[in-house]
């Protein structure tokens, strides 16, 4: 908990005026310190990169190339074999067993989905759409009968 001032602080003097608003204070600060700081003023060197920097920051993608490489079969078969059996499906109902099953043409066509998804960054809405099933905790008889009597 923060301390209560009991008393208004001083204003800060700078030669032939006194300061008492707390954003001309933190300027004069500012000024102070910047004449009295010891680093080395950015070279035009410095300001190129940072220059570039900040251009690659802005721009839209990204550029390198492991973003821009598409996934090879033997990814996905990796990918496949390290998917956790017996886990419920999503809204496409596939079971991970139908995917660790799946044959080479299967894959093939799986393959051309995900590259092309990538290679475009658009997602299929039916990619999108998740299906949540709540499981509920079991409720105790006792705690029952007390949420019953109070509502009542």
């Amino acid at each position: 908990m923060a301390k209560k001032r009991r008393k208004n602080p001083k204003p800060l003097s700078t030669g032939d005026e006194n300061i008492v608003e707390d954003q001309k204070k933190a300027e004069v600060f500012n000024k102070y310190f910047s004449s009295v700081n010891k680093a080395e003023r950015a070279t035009k060197k410095d300001k190129i990169l940072l220059r570039k920097l900040k251009q690659k920051e802005k721009a839209p993608g990204v550029n390198l190339s492991l973003f821009k490489d598409c996934f090879k079969l033997s990814e996905l078969s990796r990918a496949i074999k390290k998917l956790k059996l017996r886990k419920s499906p999503g809204p496409d109902r596939l079971y991970n067993e139908m995917l660790l099953h799946l044959g080479l043409e299967g894959k093939k066509v799986l393959l051309k989905l995900i590259n092309k998804t990538w290679g475009t960054s658009i997602i299929p809405s039916a990619l999108k759409t998740a299906l949540v099933t709540p499981i509920l905790k079991k409720v105790s008889q006792l705690k029952m009968s007390k949420a019953t009597d109070r509502s009542t």
